[in-house]
């Protein structure tokens, strides 16, 4: 997120996986040039807009095999 974000031109200082101020305050920028709500955090819209994926915080469960039949 703070890579494609370095990418866009928005000052998030050092990539370095920490979710501060900083970033918080490009997020919020990113969020009000695409006319979103400024909260600072990520939003579905917001990472859909920076073309990352989304992911799951939990492995899909897996499909009864019997109802497959």
């Amino acid at each position: 997120m703070q890579v494609a974000l370095a990418q866009l031109g928005y000052d998030i200082g050092s990539a370095d996986g920490s979710f501060g101020k900083q970033t918080r305050r490009e997020i919020a920028r990113y969020q009000k040039a695409l006319g979103l709500p400024e909260t600072g955090f990520l939003t579905e819209v917001t990472i859909a807009g920076l073309n990352i994926p989304l992911v799951a915080s939990q492995p899909p469960r897996p499909r009864d095999p019997l109802r497959c039949l």
